[in-house]
């Protein structure tokens, strides 16, 4: 089974085990369609009702994407392994067989702090390239990645009827449930196509 987080909103029983749980987060997976359980459960005593609670989308931090150095020239955003930004500032070609990229890199506890790193064009860290640099025991962590681009959401709601039918997306709580007199509202957020 797959497994879902959710949030509790509500408890429409006092007697239900989440009652005093009103905020709190829970990994679940279907078990009706109107209940989940909790995740990986056997003793079937964890139900959770789905009109009690909203889902949670998956992990909506944004990943590093692998380094394309063509992409870094044109003025788009790097990360270090580390979590240091930085930018392209130059390449270095004369005398060498290989160019090295330089990159101003912002290090420093506030990330106030600049100087230039060498690296590969694949976005290896170059030790020793001649380049002021900053020592560090661990080159690896300096190696480049795309910076992340921030994933824009939407949020809606959908009416969840008893039979476990799903309404369209509305753009309002108010729309949805004018619309729909007998089901159950709940809001959702997904990734904006």
């Amino acid at each position: 089974m797959k497994k879902i987080k959710v949030k509790i909103i509500k408890a429409a029983l006092s007697s239900y085990w989440y009652n005093g749980q009103i905020g709190c987060e829970f990994y679940v997976e279907e078990h009706t369609h109107e209940k989940y359980k909790l995740y990986k459960d056997v003793t079937q005593s964890s139900i959770i009702s789905k009109s009690d609670c909203d889902v949670i989308p998956d992990d909506p931090t944004p990943k590093p994407e692998p380094f394309e150095l063509e992409r870094a020239k044109k003025g788009e955003l790097v990360v270090t392994r580390n979590g240091y930004n930085g930018k392209y500032t130059c390449t270095i070609t004369k005398g060498r067989v290989n160019p090295i990229h330089v990159f101003e890199i912002n290090t420093g506890p506030d990330h106030n702090c600049s100087w230039p790193y060498c690296y590969s064009s694949t976005g290896f860290y170059q030790s020793g390239e001649g380049v002021f640099e900053q020592i560090t025991s661990d080159d690896e962590n300096l190696d480049l990645f795309m910076a992340p681009k921030e994933r824009e959401y939407l949020e809606g709601w959908v009416a969840v009827y008893p039979a476990g039918i799903i309404s369209v997306v509305y753009t309002s709580q108010d729309e949805a449930e004018s619309k729909n007199n007998s089901a159950d509202i709940h809001k959702i957020i997904f990734p904006k196509p």
